[in-house]
């Protein structure tokens, strides 16, 4: 995957988690900064909290790759590599 593609990619799975977590920043929240049990329990919270959680897996294992395939392409790591098996 071409660097800019995997880029663009990653900030648009960056502005979804993004997006998510405004909606769930919406609810109401106790003196602890917690969301009450009884809001969380409805459907609305429920819904809200399974797309965050979605888009942060997504993003998640996005990303893990997205790593690798950076990690890969370094050429400085491709020489330390080089080096170590004279």
């Amino acid at each position: 995957m071409a660097f800019k593609v995997a880029k663009a990619e990653r900030d648009l799975l960056e502005m979804e988690v993004t997006a998510a977590s405004e909606i769930l920043r919406t609810f109401p929240h106790n003196a602890m900064g917690l969301v009450s049990d009884v809001v969380k329990l409805t459907p609305e919270y429920r819904a809200a909290n399974a797309r965050y959680k979605r888009a942060f897996v997504t993003l998640r294992d996005f990303q893990l790759g997205f790593r690798e395939d950076v990690r890969e392409r370094t050429p400085r790591r491709a020489c330390q590599a080089s080096l170590l098996t004279l």
